[in-house]
């Protein structure tokens, strides 16, 4: 997987009217009949027609699940606002993800991504497909590739994407990249690669060099807090920071956690 006139012609056309080519007086027009006012049942019936149009986007709205062309699994997030991010580490980027904006076409939803890839989330029949196009290909091409894809929902939806942290000393963010199958990447030195589940209501990620972290909601939004190798998980974290899904706004952050 992994990115259109009409001209106008008026003619004019002059009529020279002569007396013995007079054409006949032109009946006079019936008048209208007056348009009846609209009964409430036609009132109901445009709203909800104008409702389904303007709701498509919450077909889409959400965390999705597919596979790459390795068949790995990896999470897009289509947030509020036209934001899009993907948990998919093996470009540029790593576990920094990509980022994107979408938009809807028709009937399907278009994901930009920021490195000229383009996605399409379709309905095909029951299911949905993911349709990826290279940078430089045409919608109207064959996908590059095509996957099939679903809405993710659960506790799983809530902390699967991109989780930026507290500034580092040199300026940086770290990132952590949560996907639904349980795999967890991290942009920290030694931390790699691991694994997560939902634990208490929180994200608790076992890393291969021994750290554990969790992610646990709190009154701001989401803490992260970290042990070193052979610490007592009861004690007193080594390390805590502020934690944020990337694309989540503050306030929707706060009110996510809220409900936990």
């Amino acid at each position: 997987m992994r990115h259109p006139a009409r001209v106008l012609l008026a003619v004019v056309c002059a009529v020279f009217a002569f007396p013995a080519c007079q054409r006949p007086p032109t009946p006079k027009a019936a008048e209208a009949t007056p348009t009846p006012s609209p009964t409430p049942a036609d009132e109901t019936e445009a709203a909800l027609l104008t409702a389904t149009a303007t709701a498509s986007a919450d077909e889409f709205l959400g965390v999705w699940s597919g596979v790459d062309g390795d068949n790995d699994e990896f999470n897009i997030l289509i947030l509020p606002e036209g934001r899009a991010v993907s948990n998919w580490v093996k470009g540029e980027t790593g576990a920094r993800g990509e980022r994107g904006l979408w938009r809807i076409q028709g009937a399907d939803l278009l994901v930009f991504w920021a490195n000229g890839w383009t996605d399409r989330i379709r309905r095909a029949g029951d299911t949905y497909a993911d349709d990826g196009f290279r940078p430089g290909m045409a919608l109207s091409d064959p996908p590059a590739g095509s996957t099939p894809t679903h809405r993710l929902d659960g506790e799983m939806a809530m902390f699967s994407g991109i989780w930026r942290l507290s500034r580092e000393p040199d300026g940086s963010f770290p990132n952590i990249a949560l996907q639904s199958d349980g795999e967890a990447f991290s942009t920290i030195p030694g931390n790699g690669k691991g694994t997560w589940k939902v634990e208490h209501g929180g994200a608790r990620v076992r890393w291969e060099d021994g750290w554990e972290d969790a992610i646990l909601p709190s009154a701001e939004g989401y803490r992260r807090m970290s042990w070193a190798p052979g610490m007592d998980r009861g004690a007193a974290p080594t390390i805590e920071s502020e934690a944020i899904r990337v694309g989540d706004s503050p306030a929707a952050a706060a009110s996510k956690a809220a409900v936990q």
